[in-house]
């Protein structure tokens, strides 16, 4: 409750003093190279232009008793944290900034652009509301932290990625698959662990490489045997056990999900189900 009175008067005091100078807009502003727009709703946030986001720290918010009650943005959208539903990045950008979206808790879609080459430090921290996320083909590197804590529950790594960063997806404990590329030769620490609560309940699926150790074989914070390994033939079909897939989002597709909650069993969750994943019957 304490957290929500607080929410409600930041925001309040900030409508006063939002300012765009675009007609169609409630707020926005520049990052980097980059636009931001905030629509009249107050729901999306969105971004245009060619180039790079500028990276941003994270700030303590308190009640007033003195208790932390987040960890937010300091970017110049930090105001919205609560509010956005929807990310919006256009073709052109090319980098998302470090800390950019932290506890955006609300936000349920983010739309990424062919463009994108490197997702920024915990740039998507505490989004709890992000069940998936479809990552482009350019992507080239994933920051430390970037879904740390993230309600991710579907997550297909494209080919041409090719360093994670440590604990990327650290404590996403309801993915239920996962599938990585023999693109990735740099992986960092713990990038899907969560210590010795480890609770991931997929299969997950990592490419071995015709020369050379998978990516795989590291310290990802995931005993190997929760991976099945996959390979391509000429033609770029991926097969598994002799299962043919054009595709990883083919092969995400196809992949099995070990724990199927039942309604009953689900109500009795720590986290809300509505937000964390998605319900399966028996």
């Amino acid at each position: 409750m304490k957290k929500t009175i607080f929410i409600s008067v930041l925001i309040l005091s900030f409508d006063a003093l939002a300012v765009c100078n675009e007609v169609g807009y409630f707020d926005c502003g520049t990052t980097g190279d980059v636009k931001w727009y905030v629509s009249n709703d107050q729901k999306t946030l969105s971004f245009s232009g060619n180039g790079a986001m500028d990276n941003y720290e994270q700030t303590k918010i308190f009640d007033d008793n003195g208790k932390e009650i987040a960890n937010i943005t300091t970017a110049p959208w930090k105001d919205y944290t609560y509010q956005i539903e929807n990310i919006v990045i256009a073709e052109g950008v090319t980098s998302i900034g470090d800390h950019a979206f932290a506890t955006f808790e609300n936000t349920k879609n983010v739309s990424l652009p062919n463009t994108l080459e490197t997702i920024g430090i915990k740039s998507f921290r505490n989004t709890d509301s992000l069940l998936e996320v479809e990552l482009p083909s350019s992507l080239v590197s994933i920051g430390s932290g970037a879904f740390l804590s993230g309600g991710l529950t579907k997550l297909v790594i494209p080919d041409g990625v090719e360093s994670i960063g440590d604990n990327a997806f650290y404590n996403a404990k309801y993915l239920e698959s996962l599938v990585i590329p023999a693109s990735v030769t740099e992986i960092g620490k713990n990038v899907f662990g969560k210590g010795k609560n480890l609770n991931l309940i997929g299969t997950f699926y990592c490419e071995q490489p015709s020369t050379g150790t998978s990516p795989c074989n590291s310290g990802l914070g995931v005993s190997q045997d929760r991976f099945k390994y996959y390979t391509k033939d000429q033609n770029g079909n991926i097969i598994v056990n002799g299962q043919k897939y054009s595709s990883l989002e083919k092969l995400a597709k196809g992949v099995e999900v070990k724990r199927i909650y039942t309604v009953e069993e689900a109500s009795k969750l720590s986290k809300p189900t509505g937000n964390t994943f998605k319900l399966r019957y028996k």
